[in-house]
């Protein structure tokens, strides 16, 4: 498997849950990721949405989302993003 440099990535693309669980247990998202700006996830369940914003927090060029399931939880998360 090929070495993942996460300051390269500028977004992250995810259409199963399957991958996102993959991605997930693979890489902790921190702020590492300082260039990520966009997330597309297809598919998320409710819990994994919740972690990943949890841990999005502290990304600063990262975007607020386009499609969420209806949780309050995840909007409050979505309103402590920085931007």
């Amino acid at each position: 498997m090929k070495s993942i440099n996460p300051h390269q990535i500028f977004s992250l693309n995810l259409s199963s849950e399957f991958y996102i669980d993959k991605f997930l247990s693979s890489f902790n998202i921190d702020s590492s990721f300082d260039r990520l700006q966009s997330i597309y996830l297809e598919n998320i369940q409710p819990n994994t949405l919740l972690i990943l914003l949890k841990n999005c927090i502290h990304l600063l060029r990262l975007m607020p989302f386009d499609q969420l399931i209806d949780l309050c939880q995840i909007y409050f998360l979505i309103f402590t993003l920085p931007n």
